[in-house]
């Protein structure tokens, strides 16, 4: 099948993700903490009262926890490779993956983890969330790992709930190692609504709109917490 759609160029993809700034940032959040209050930080020095655990003792954070390891800097690519099964990975990632690294931790901490690393994880698995869209758009949709039911040449009112969903329960399987939970579905479908609802980008047009709207859950899926955290 021949490849018609040309990739989305910088300015492109600034516009999209501007324009699904405030619904990406909220889905990244929200699935990027909904999960991560148990066991992020294990304590050696708790006590039972009774119903509830009280500090007996001052936390050392390097001595007395143990923290989520995330994926670092010399990882982070590989990783995201390696959940979506993205074989060949175009110039484009390539080059974002080299201005990101200087922002993503070298050491894989939780606590490393800041609001400018989580910005350019979120751009580079952008990236390899085109690179995977252009692989599975050109087989057969029986073939595709992702977006089987998918249809990349029609507008997105073909992106029923049905489809949205199916398309969800393999991302979460492959990028978080289980299914997702209802509250995460439903907040991944209430703000594919939204994008829906905003106006369209310039030069797009019905079939680049249900790209885009693929774009946006790939991308704010593979970059939350449980899709990096170790």
């Amino acid at each position: 099948m021949k490849n018609k759609f040309k990739p989305m160029t910088l300015s492109q993809k600034q516009k999209l993700f501007a324009s699904a700034g405030l619904p990406m940032v909220a889905l990244i959040l929200i699935l990027g903490f909904q999960n991560c209050s148990p066991g992020v930080v294990i304590s050696s020095k708790l006590a039972s009262t009774g119903e509830t655990f009280t500090p007996t003792a001052r936390l050392n954070l390097d001595e007395d926890t143990k923290p989520v390891t995330v994926a670092h800097s010399e990882n982070v690519l590989v990783s995201l490779q390696m959940l979506t099964g993205v074989r060949t990975l175009s110039t484009r990632t390539l080059n974002t993956v080299s201005s990101a690294q200087a922002k993503i931790t070298e050491t894989g901490r939780a606590d490393s983890v800041n609001a400018p690393m989580w910005l350019a994880v979120t751009n580079l698995a952008g990236e390899v969330c085109l690179d995977l869209i252009d692989e599975e758009r050109a087989k057969a949709a029986g073939e595709r790992r992702f977006f089987g039911q998918v249809d990349f040449a029609a507008g997105p009112a073909s992106l029923s709930q049905n489809v949205r969903n199916d398309a969800i329960r393999r991302m979460a399987r492959n990028f978080w190692g289980r299914n997702e939970t209802a509250a995460e579905r439903t907040v991944i479908n209430m703000s594919m609504e939204q994008i829906l609802e905003l106006p369209r980008r310039t030069n797009a047009n019905e079939v680049t709109d249900t790209q885009d709207v693929v774009l946006f859950m790939c991308t704010s899926m593979l970059s939350s917490l449980d899709a990096i955290k170790f």
